[in-house]
C-alpha cells in the first residue's frame, strides 16, 4: 500500500481533517469548514467542539484567545491549519448564524468505559471523587466520577475561582453534560493509557443532583470492616491521627491514634502542615501492606503533639535490598524517622527533591515542606539527613 503525503492540501470536512490528524511530524494541512459550536469558546477555554452534523471534532483558538468569545450553537465559518503537535488550530473564527440546539444522550459511567457512546454531547450522573488540577499541563483540571464500580476522569479548563467551586462538589452527586472520549491508547503522548473520558467547558455543565454530606461524620476506618467486605469502596471512612509526611501536593503520610501508619491520598492538592493532628475522611482502599484512604478531605482535630522519636541510622543498602544485593525494598520503614549520610549529587527541582547517592546507590530527598535548605547545598557536598522513610 502506498500513503500519499496530505501536505499543502486543503480540506473542507471533518472527516477528512480527521484523516489528516495524528502524524509525527504533523500535516501542514490547512481547514477550511463551517459548523456548529457545540461547546462556548471562553477566556478560560481556548479549544471548544464544533460538528458538521454528522462528526465531532475538538479545535483550538489561540490566535484569538482570550479575546473571542462565542456560544455553543453558533454556527462559524472556520479557517486554520494542523500545527503545534498535530492539533487543528483556528486562524480565523466568523460567527454567520445560530443553530438548533444539540441533542443530548442520557448514559451511564458504564456505557462509556464500554466504549458506548455517540460523539456528540452526552449526559452522564455520578459522584465527584476527586478534583485537581492537571500535574502536566496547569491549564487542566480534572474531576473523577464514581459509579457503580465504574470510574472516569472528566477534563475542564477552569480559572482559579472555578477550580475551587469545582472542588467544593466533591461527595456530590452531580449530572455532567459533555463530549465523551472513546476508550483509546496514545503512544506518543505523556498519558500512555487513557481510559473514557468527557469533556465539559463550564460550570453550568454540572447540575447538583444530592449535595455532599458532611465526609467527617462517616464511621471510623476498621481494618476487619474492609477485609471482610463490609466497608466498600464507594462508602467514606474516617480516621485521625498526626501528619508524619507530606509530599507530593496530595500525599500524606499519618500515624493514627492507635499507632498504625496510613497513607492517604487528598482530593485536592492542599496538605496539612507536618505533625498536625488532623481528622481525615475517604474512600477505603489497600495495597500489599496496609489500609489506604482515597480522595480524601482533612480538618484540623485538637490533640496532644506528637511525640518526638529518635531517627533510626540505616545505609541504603539496609533499606533496599535483602543483604545479598537482590532489591528488596523493605516496608516495615515506610512511616519510619530514619537518618543516612550520602553525597548530594542534584539540588531540588520543580518537585522540591533532591538526589542523594550513598553505596553507589540514588536516593530522593523530598524538600517540600523546607525549601529554604537548598540555598545552602551544593552539588557534592556530604550530607546527612533525617526525616520520615515513605
Amino acid at each position: 500500500t502506498c500513503l500519499l503525503s496530505a501536505d499543502g492540501r486543503t480540506v473542507y470536512d471533518i472527516p477528512s481533517l480527521k484523516a489528516d490528524l495524528g502524524f509525527d511530524p504533523p500535516q501542514t494541512t490547512e481547514f477550511d469548514l463551517t459548523v456548529k459550536a457545540i461547546t462556548s469558546c471562553t477566556p478560560q477555554n481556548k479549544t471548544f467542539y464544533a460538528s458538521d452534523g454528522t462528526n465531532t471534532l475538538m479545535l483550538v483558538d489561540k490566535a484569538h484567545w482570550p479575546v473571542l468569545a462565542f456560544s455553543a450553537n453558533d454556527i462559524l465559518h472556520v479557517k486554520g491549519r494542523i500545527r503545534d503537535r498535530g492539533n487543528p488550530d483556528c486562524l480565523s473564527i466568523q460567527v454567520v448564524g445560530k443553530g438548533a440546539p444539540e441533542p443530548v444522550t442520557d448514559l451511564t459511567l458504564g456505557d462509556l468505559v464500554a466504549g458506548q457512546s455517540p460523539s456528540s454531547l452526552v449526559r452522564v450522573c455520578g459522584t465527584v471523587r476527586s478534583a485537581r488540577q492537571d500535574e502536566i499541563d496547569p491549564e487542566w483540571a480534572f474531576l473523577t466520577l464514581y459509579d457503580r464500580g465504574n470510574a472516569i476522569k472528566v477534563d475542564f479548563m477552569p480559572s482559579q475561582e472555578e477550580l475551587h467551586d469545582l472542588q467544593k462538589l466533591v461527595g456530590a452527586e452531580v449530572a455532567v453534560v459533555g463530549v465523551p472520549h472513546p476508550q483509546r491508547r496514545e503512544k506518543n503522548h505523556n498519558r500512555r493509557i487513557s481510559p473514557a473520558s468527557l469533556s465539559a467547558r463550564s460550570l453550568d455543565s454540572f447540575t447538583v443532583l444530592q449535595p455532599s454530606e458532611d465526609p467527617f461524620l462517616s464511621q471510623p476506618l476498621e481494618e476487619n470492616d474492609v477485609l471482610r467486605g463490609n466497608a466498600s469502596a464507594e462508602c467514606r471512612r474516617s480516621a485521625r491521627g498526626h501528619v508524619l509526611a507530606a509530599y507530593g501536593g496530595s500525599h500524606v503520610v499519618l500515624r493514627d491514634d492507635r499507632g498504625a501508619i496510613l497513607n492517604v491520598e487528598l482530593s485536592a492538592d492542599v496538605p496539612p502542615a507536618l505533625n498536625a493532628h488532623i481528622r481525615v475522611a475517604g474512600y477505603p482502599a489497600t495495597d500489599l501492606y496496609r489500609l489506604n484512604l482515597t480522595d480524601a478531605a482533612w480538618r484540623l482535630e485538637p490533640g496532644s503533639p506528637l511525640p518526638q522519636t529518635d531517627p533510626q541510622d540505616v545505609s541504603l543498602v539496609d533499606l533496599l535490598t535483602d543483604g545479598r544485593g537482590r532489591t528488596m525494598i523493605k516496608p516495615t520503614f515506610h512511616g519510619q524517622p530514619i537518618r543516612m549520610r550520602g553525597i548530594l549529587r542534584t539540588l531540588g527541582n520543580v518537585s522540591g527533591r533532591l538526589m542523594v547517592e550513598s553505596e553507589r546507590m540514588m536516593i530522593p530527598v523530598d524538600i517540600g515542606q523546607c525549601p529554604d535548605i537548598a540555598s545552602r547545598l551544593s552539588p557534592g557536598c556530604e550530607v546527612e539527613v533525617s526525616g520520615i522513610c515513605v
